[in-house]
Formats: structure tokens, C-alpha cells, sequence
């Protein structure tokens, strides 16, 4: 952050580790298959000819789906930053497009938005798993003149609480009013990747460390009811899953902006 730019990282939206983990899981279940399939068709009888004749399908459906996991979590920029540029009065919001064809090139595109024309919303996305209810929110700017996809971006997302939400906003509301100096003092986001981070990434509130400490101060009672008995329900899929965010963080692609418009979003 400066007088001109403010970028804001938007590394908590992108769900890592999940498509990762359950990649090597689908390839795990496919050899077993395969073994078992060996196993039970030879010597080759009339009974499991159909099988046999099944498993090209099965390798080319389960292919497909072990490489759109892997390049959603492998291939996709390890960021996706948000510009908030005070003297242009734009913002520029870098995405890393995605399809489910995962052999053709997923390429990266900025949307740019009239600071003037950004409302600022938070949406709650509610659900019961059959044993407990759970809650998220997250913050997202819509450009009221734009009706389409096109027209909205998320900038926080998947917290437990909406505190974050209206600091953030405010954050920003400030610095494009009244640039450094009208905004607190703000630590810069620790961008290393670190095994104990990733582990603990789904369930921040359980991180010993002070990350931990920041966490579980700003939830409230009811936060604590709706969330704390979901996480001990499921811990034993966010550890693995946290893991996996380790490694899918370290190799993934670092953020690129596109040159041109890259320069302009840091100029004044």
C-alpha cells in the first residue's frame, strides 16, 4: 500500500487442497479398481467380458476428472489480488479464469471497475449437514450499472464472522478517500507458505499461535455455537485437506498481471 495503490490479496476465496486431495483419493480408488478388475477377469471369462470391455470408459471419465482436479488446484495463480487505485479512481481485480476442459489453456483476465460506480454486499450462505448447522459469509462489490457476471467480484470470503467484512470495506472506503493517512496502521498479510498455516487453514479458531489467538478473539458466542460442533465433526477432512492446501500452495503459479494493465493499475 501507498498513496496510489492499495492491493488486497484474495488468497482466502480459492478453496486449495480439496480438489488436490480428493485427485490423488480418485487415483488411489482407480488402481484399486484396476487391480481388482486384473484380479477377478482373468482367466478371461464371458461373465466379466462386459466389465473388461467397460474400463476404457472408466479410465477416460476418471483421466478427465484426476486433471481438472489437479490443474484447479495446481495450475491456478496461488492469488488473486484486488488494485484499489485512489488516483484513477479504479479498481482492478485479477482472475485466473477456469473451464472444465483441463487440456486447453485456463488464462488470466482483469476486470476493471469505476470506484464510483461499487457497491459493497455480504451474503450469508447457510447450511445443515444432518447433525449441525453451519454458516459463512463473504463480502462481495457489485457494479450497480452491470447486470452480468461480469459486473460483481468476491473480495472476502468464507469467514465465519461478518466483522471482517464490514473492516474490510471500511478499510477500503477510507483509503480511497483520504489515502494512507486517513486509514490505521495495517500489518502486511504473511504471504509464506508454511506447513502449520495450511494445516490449520480450514479451522483458523484450533491454530495454537497467535493466527489462532486473532481468530478465536473476534468470534462471538453464537459464532462459536454455530461453527466449533461442524468443525469437530469434520476435522478428520479439513486436516487432510489443509495438507494438501501445503503442497497446492507451494506449486502453484505465482500471480502474473498482464503487463499493460498492470502498469496502469500502479500508475497515477
Amino acid at each position: 500500500m501507498d498513496d496510489v495503490v492499495l492491493e488486497i490479496s484474495r488468497s482466502s476465496i480459492i478453496m486449495r487442497g480439496g480438489p488436490l486431495l480428493f485427485a490423488i483419493l480418485g487415483l488411489f480408488c482407480f488402481f484399486a479398481y484396476f487391480l481388482l478388475l486384473i484380479k477377478i477377469a482373468f482367466p478371461l471369462d464371458r461373465e466379466v467380458i462386459a466389465v473388461v470391455f467397460v474400463f476404457p470408459v472408466l479410465l477416460l471419465g476418471a483421466s478427465w476428472i484426476v486433471f481438472l482436479l489437479l490443474k484447479t488446484d495446481l495450475g491456478i495463480s496461488s492469488d488473486r489480488p484486488v488494485r484499489f487505485n485512489r488516483a484513477l479512481k479504479k479498481i482492478y481485480v485479477y482472475e485466473h479464469s477456469y473451464s472444465l476442459n483441463p487440456f486447453r489453456e485456463w488464462p488470466v483476465t482483469v476486470k476493471i471497475f469505476d470506484w464510483s460506480d461499487v457497491d459493497a454486499k455480504i451474503y450469508c450462505y447457510k447450511g445443515f449437514t444432518g447433525k449441525v448447522y453451519m454458516q459463512r459469509f463473504s463480502l462481495w462489490l457489485i457494479d450497480r450499472g452491470r447486470s452480468d457476471v461480469s459486473g460483481c467480484f468476491q473480495l472476502m470470503g468464507n469467514w465465519p464472522t461478518t466483522k471482517e467484512m464490514h473492516d474490510a470495506w471500511d478499510y477500503c472506503v477510507e483509503y480511497m478517500e483520504s489515502g494512507v493517512s486517513g486509514v490505521p496502521a495495517c500489518e502486511p498479510r504473511n504471504q509464506d507458505v508454511t506447513f502449520r498455516r495450511s494445516l490449520f487453514h480450514y479451522m483458523r479458531m484450533f491454530d495454537p499461535t497467535k493466527d489462532g489467538e486473532k481468530m478465536r478473539s473476534r468470534m462471538t458466542a453464537g459464532d462459536w455455537s454455530f461453527n466449533l460442533p461442524f468443525l469437530l465433526l469434520t476435522f478428520w477432512l479439513f486436516l487432510p485437506m489443509g495438507v494438501a492446501h501445503y503442497f497446492a500452495m507451494r506449486f502453484s503459479p505465482a500471480v502474473k498481471w498482464p503487463e499493460a494493465v498492470g502498469n496502469e493499475s500502479l500508475s497515477n
